[in-house]
């Protein structure tokens, strides 16, 4: 059972850098072009 956590400790630790790259980029594209 030890490899299912770190697999899902894995998986969340992805879709937290997806989600700060997501926000980031967005954040980068509001500040070169306020629109």
């Amino acid at each position: 059972m030890k490899n299912k956590t770190d697999f899902l400790l894995k998986l969340s630790d992805y879709f937290v850098a997806v989600l700060i790259g997501s926000l980031s980029t967005a954040a980068i594209h509001f500040i070169v072009s306020p629109s």
